[in-house]
């Protein structure tokens, strides 16, 4: 179901651990398409035989989902939010997939409302990129997270945007890029993730602090469909002291 799936995102997204996720194919002789099963679960499958339907989900279910999962992927396992959920979650109490359904029906319902968000979420994955650069698509997700959530943009909000921004690869800076953070959002970082006794310090709470930041590969100067040899990993966000743990991509 639509729940359930987006409580397994929210299972890995708590383990900072990145997701793929396939669709169902029904095979010939397996035990899923014997006819009494397939009836017993109202199993329905499109023209290349996978699944389309079940007992438990409609086909616009099933859109909803991999729309979810797409800007799942896109906020999460390209890291284009990575650390903007996590303070919504941590500071604000917001669960990152109650955040982005609900970010999901907003750029439906109003998809020219923000631009760069509904750019992101639909064609991200193929083009790697924002039109008009990332700052846009930063601004958006605050005045996003103001109108739904109430949050105003303070000085810890302002940092961790700040942060998310510039991980992600610019042809607009020369690397290495060091920042000065109003507030230190890798050590925040650092201290909430991934412990069993959470730091319940807020960002807001954290000093100022500088944070460089490195494109050792050039991401984004790359074929990343043609020349990533790991289609498990996501070589995206740009290397920093909280940057997920990579391979060295063969394209270097």
């Amino acid at each position: 179901t639509i729940d359930s799936f987006k409580k397994d995102l929210q299972y890995f997204f708590d383990k900072d651990v990145t997701v793929k996720a396939y669709a169902t194919e029904l095979l010939p002789n397996s035990p899923m398409a014997d006819p009494d099963y397939m009836e017993k679960y109202r199993i329905e499958v499109d023209r290349n035989n996978f699944l389309k339907s079940t007992f438990s989900y409609t086909t616009d279910d099933l859109h909803v989902m991999n729309m979810i999962f797409n800007l799942f992927s896109v906020a999460d396992s390209f890291s284009t939010l990575r650390y903007v959920l996590r303070y919504l979650h941590w500071d604000h109490g917001i669960a990152a997939l109650g955040f982005l359904h609900e970010l999901y029906n907003e750029l439906e319902s109003h998809p020219y409302r923000y631009p760069a968000l509904t750019y992101a979420s639909k064609v991200f994955r193929h083009y790697l990129n924002v039109p008009g650069g990332w700052n846009e698509f930063y601004n958006e997700i605050a005045d996003f997270s103001e109108q739904k959530y109430g949050i105003r943009r303070d000085s810890a909000f302002d940092a961790v945007l700040n942060f998310n921004e510039m991980v992600m690869p610019d042809d607009a800076f020369t690397y290495p890029l060091t920042v000065q953070l109003e507030h230190d959002v890798p050590t925040y970082f650092k201290d909430h993730n991934l412990k069993d006794d959470p730091c319940e310090k807020p960002l807001i709470e954290y000093p100022a602090a500088r944070a460089t930041i490195h494109n050792r590969y050039s991401y984004g100067h790359v074929n990343y469909n043609r020349e990533q040899y790991d289609s498990h990993q996501v070589f995206w966000e740009l290397q920093s002291p909280t940057a997920r743990i990579q391979s060295v991509p063969n394209f270097v």
